[in-house]
C-alpha cells in the first residue's frame, strides 16, 4: 500500500464546508510556542482539527503519516525525504552514511534544518499517527534533535493517542498541548456538529440523548448520527445491542493493536461500571494490572481515570464498554460469562457501587428464552435461564422450556389460584397464613396447614421444577432465577423507566415505557376479575399502564411520529374504554396527519360507547377539540 503523505498550500474550499473549532483555532493562534502536540483517543477529531485549521489560515503544510517502520531510523529519514522533494525542491537530502549514524544528532539536525527550509512561511510539519512509533526510544532522541532547530515562520505538530512521554520531558516548557480534555466536543459544540451535518430535524432532546452515550467523541456522535438518521436504534442502556460500525470501528481502531493479556483483562473489567486497580485484580485474576492501566490510559483508549477522595477508580467509555460487553458474549463461554457477572457484582456491591451485571447478563436472552448471540451457547445455560414463564397480564398461562403447559379442565384449580395468589402479593416471603386466609377462609389451625402443604405439593408437581417455589420458615418465595412472570417484568421496566427520567435521561426513560407497553396485554388475573385480592395489583398496574402511554404518545406527538403515536392511544382505548384523554389525543393525531374522517369516526364511537354504558355525552372539552380541529 502507498503510503500517506501529502503537501498543501491554501486549497479553495468554502468555510463553511468544513466543520470548524473556533475555540481550538485561538488557542493555535494564540501559542507562543513553536511546537504543538495533540494527543486524544482515535475518532477524537485531531487530523479533522489541524487540516481544517491549516485550510482555513491559508496555510502550506507539509503532511506526514508515520508508520511502525519508521522506528528504524534509515526508514524515516528516507520516507522523509521522498515526501518533501515530492512537492517541495528536488535537490536530495544529504545522505545518512555509516559515518553519519556515529553521529546521528548532529546529522538529525542537520536534515531537518533542510527539511525547514524547502517550505514556504509560515508553515505546518505535521507529524501524525506518532503511536504507530512510540515507545521507539531512539525515535524520541531523533525528535529531540529535529525540533530543537525550528527556525522562525515553521510550527510542527505532533498528532498521536499518547500522553506526552517522559522521554521528552526536555520539550516540555516549549510545547503547546491539546489534549483530550480540549478535543472533547462539549454539549454545544455536539449540537452545533449535528446541525452542521444536516440533522436538522433531530430534535434538542435527542441530540442530548446521543451527547451523554457518545461523551464527546466526534466519530462515535458521527456514526450515531447517521445509524439515528436511518430510524435504527441505537444502545441507551449498557444491555442494549451495538450498531456493526461501532464494532468494526474498535475492532480496527483498538482491537487489532492490544495484546492477549491486554485483550482479557478489558473483557472481564468491562463487567465493573467503575473500579480501582485492586477490584481489577480481583476480578481479571492476572498480573501486570498496573502495566495494562498505564497503556490504556497513556494511548487513550476510552479508559477515564478519576480521583475520589483516596481512591483513583477507572471507567470505560459507554460505547467502548458496550463493545467490550459484546465481544466478552461472542468470545467466553456461558459458564465464564455467569462466573464474571456473579464475581463483578459482588465486587461492585462490596464496594457500595451500583451493580448492573443482572441486567447485561439477561440481555444475552430474549424473553422467549431464546439466545440472542451463538446458538451452541443455550446448552450452557443453568439456573440463569428461566425455564418457567408464567403470564398474567390478559391471560393465564404458565410456559416451561418454552412449551405451555396444558391446564386442562379436569386439572385442581387450586394449585394454580395459590400460585395466582402468590403472584398477587408480591412473590416474595409471602406468609402461609396469608395464602391460607385467601384459599381456606373458614378452615384454621392444622386443617389450614395440612391443605396448604398438599396444595402446595400438587403445584410443584404440575409446574414440574422442584426449586421453582421455596419455602422458609413460613415464608415462600417464587424463585426469581428460575421463573420469570410478565407483571413483575411490566414493573420492572417501569421502575426503570422512573429512575432514569429522575436523572435526566428523558429517551432512555421513554425507551423502557415502550418497552413496558408491549408487555401489557391486558388486565393483571382477568379470568379473575372478581376476586378481592386482584384488586390491588389490577389497579396499580393499569394506572401505571395510563400515565406512561400518555407520556410516552406526548413525546412521540413531539417527535412528529404520529403514526407511532395512534398506536400507543389505540392500545389505550383498547384497555381503558371510557378513557376520554385518549380518544381526545387520537382526534388530534388524525388531525394532523390529515385523516379527519378517521378522526371523525373516534369521535362517533365515542359517543356511541359512553350513551350505552354510563348514559352521559362526551366532556366539553372534547367537544371544543372537534368544533376547533374539525368543523370548518
Amino acid at each position: 500500500m502507498e503510503r500517506k503523505y501529502t503537501s498543501s498550500t491554501r486549497i479553495n474550499i468554502s468555510p463553511h464546508s468544513v466543520f470548524l473549532r473556533k475555540r481550538l483555532f485561538r488557542l493555535l493562534d494564540d501559542r507562543e510556542s513553536p511546537i504543538v502536540w495533540v494527543c486524544g483517543p482515535a475518532g477524537s477529531g485531531k487530523t479533522t482539527l489541524l487540516n481544517s485549521y491549516i485550510e482555513n489560515r491559508g496555510l502550506s503544510s507539509l503532511w506526514y503519516q508515520l508508520e511502525a517502520g519508521d522506528r528504524c531510523v534509515e526508514t524515516l529519514f528516507y520516507n522523509l525525504s521522498l515526501a518533501t522533494a515530492k512537492s517541495y525542491q528536488r535537490k536530495p537530502f544529504l545522505l545518512l552514511t555509516t559515518e553519519n549514524l556515529l553521529n546521528i544528532k548532529s546529522y538529525t539536525q542537520q536534515f531537518f534544518q533542510d527539511l525547514y527550509s524547502r517550505l514556504k512561511t509560515p508553515s505546518m510539519v505535521v507529524l501524525d499517527n506518532l503511536q504507530e512509533v512510540f515507545p521507539a526510544r531512539n525515535f524520541h532522541q531523533l525528535l529531540c534533535d529535529g525540533l530543537s532547530v525550528i527556525p522562525e515562520g515553521i510550527t510542527v505538530v505532533l498528532i498521536g493517542r499518547n500522553t506526552f512521554p517522559q522521554t521528552l520531558v526536555s520539550l516540555r516548557s516549549n510545547v503547546a498541548f491539546i489534549g483530550w480534555d480540549k478535543l472533547r466536543l462539549t454539549h454545544a459544540k455536539s449540537k452545533e456538529l449535528t446541525r452542521f451535518l444536516g440533522h436538522k430535524d433531530f430534535s434538542s432532546e435527542m441530540i442530548r440523548q446521543l451527547y451523554e452515550i457518545t461523551e464527546g467523541w466526534m466519530a462515535g456522535l458521527i456514526l450515531m448520527l447517521e445509524i439515528a438518521r436511518q430510524k435504527r436504534p441505537f444502545p441507551i442502556s449498557i444491555a442494549d445491542p451495538i450498531p456493526e460500525e461501532i464494532i468494526d470501528y474498535f475492532n480496527t481502531n483498538i482491537f487489532q493493536r492490544i495484546d492477549n493479556q491486554t485483550l482479557d483483562f478489558l473483557l472481564k473489567t468491562a463487567w465493573l461500571s467503575q473500579f480501582t486497580d485492586a477490584m481489577a485484580e480481583n476480578l481479571s485474576g492476572g498480573g501486570q494490572i498496573n502495566r495494562i492501566l498505564d497503556y490504556l490510559n497513556h494511548n487513550h483508549l476510552f479508559l477515564e481515570r478519576k480521583r475520589v477522595g483516596t481512591k483513583t477508580f477507572y471507567r470505560y467509555q459507554f460505547l467502548f464498554r458496550n463493545f467490550l460487553l459484546h465481544q466478552a458474549r461472542e468470545m467466553l463461554p456461558m459458564s465464564t460469562l455467569s462466573s464474571i457477572q456473579n464475581s463483578a457484582t459482588k465486587l461492585m456491591e462490596e464496594h457500595g457501587l451500583i451493580p448492573d451485571g443482572d441486567e447485561i447478563f439477561y440481555s444475552l436472552l430474549d424473553w422467549k428464552g431464546d439466545l440472542r448471540f451463538s446458538s451452541n451457547l443455550k446448552a450452557s445455560i443453568t439456573n440463569r435461564y428461566w425455564p418457567l414463564k408464567i403470564y398474567t397480564l390478559g391471560r393465564f398461562e404458565l410456559v416451561r422450556d418454552n412449551k405451555p403447559i396444558e391446564l386442562s379442565r379436569k386439572a385442581p384449580r387450586k394449585p394454580f389460584t395459590m400460585l395466582k395468589t402468590l403472584i398477587a402479593l408480591g412473590g416474595k416471603d409471602v406468609s402461609e397464613t396469608q395464602i391460607s386466609d385467601i384459599l381456606w377462609p373458614e378452615t384454621e389451625g392444622d386443617k389450614a396447614h395440612n391443605s396448604f402443604k398438599t396444595t402446595l405439593s400438587r403445584l410443584r408437581q404440575l409446574i414440574g421444577i422442584q426449586d421453582a417455589i421455596l419455602i422458609h420458615e413460613g415464608q415462600i418465595t417464587l424463585n426469581p432465577g428460575l421463573c420469570w412472570v410478565d407483571l413483575w417484568e411490566f414493573e420492572r421496566l417501569l421502575d426503570n423507566a422512573e429512575d432514569a427520567a429522575r436523572l435526566g435521561y428523558k429517551v432512555k426513560s421513554l425507551r423502557y415505557i415502550e418497552s413496558s407497553v408491549g408487555i401489557y396485554h391486558g388486565n393483571f388475573l382477568a379470568g379473575d376479575i372478581a376476586e378481592p385480592w386482584t384488586f390491588f395489583i389490577r389497579d396499580r398496574s393499569r394506572d401505571r399502564l395510563f400515565r406512561n402511554l400518555i407520556k410516552l404518545g406526548t413525546y412521540l406527538e413531539d417527535e412528529n411520529q404520529f403514526e407511532k403515536a395512534l398506536e400507543c392511544y389505540i392500545k389505550g382505548i383498547e384497555i381503558y374504554e371510557l378513557a376520554e384523554e385518549f380518544y381526545q389525543k387520537l382526534i388530534k393525531c388524525y388531525h394532523r396527519l390529515g385523516r379527519n374522517d378517521e378522526a371523525l369516526n373516534v369521535y362517533d364511537r365515542l359517543k356511541r360507547i359512553l350513551a350505552a354504558t354510563i348514559k352521559r355525552s362526551p366532556s366539553s372539552k372534547t367537544e371544543c377539540i372537534v368544533k376547533t380541529l374539525l368543523i370548518e
